[in-house]
């Protein structure tokens, strides 16, 4: 096989890995959600830097805190914060393979106070550390 074809496959084959990651993380299609949980889900699909607290959603779509935590279980099926942390993992996934970025910087960009944090969420949600992810799904080119 030539090499640059072998590149391209290893291309395609990261991109089909980083679709599944993502779907993974995305429990169910936003349009299943209601109006109120797909607004939340919407914005953190860029947001979920900003570390905003659910009951700032709350007071903002002027739902009580506990009614809006409940609905979120319900319809996400797990809290608003493992959603968050998931979601910052997925991204950190994302950063690890698409970018040389230091482990510190990537920590930071998706909202984790320290770089500790994200080593300890990502061993508990992917069963490696962030180096060691990074090892096994970079190709050899980048």
């Amino acid at each position: 096989m030539r090499s640059g074809y072998r590149a391209m496959v290893k291309c395609k084959a990261l991109e089909i890995l980083l679709i599944g990651l993502r779907s993974y993380f995305e429990e169910k299609a936003p349009q299943n959600y209601s109006p109120p949980i797909k607004k939340i889900i919407d914005y953190m699909s860029y947001g979920y830097m900003s570390n905003i607290p659910l009951a700032d959603f709350a007071k903002n779509l002027n739902i009580p805190f506990r009614n809006l935590s409940k609905m979120f279980i319900k319809e996400v099926g797990m809290t608003y914060t493992n959603y968050v942390q998931k979601r910052k993992i997925s991204e950190s996934c994302n950063l690890l393979i698409e970018s040389n970025e230091s482990i510190e910087f990537i920590s930071e960009y998706v909202g984790f106070s320290d770089s500790k944090k994200l080593r300890q969420k990502f061993k508990e949600l992917t069963g490696m550390t962030p180096r060691e992810y990074r090892k096994s799904h970079k190709s050899p080119g980048k």
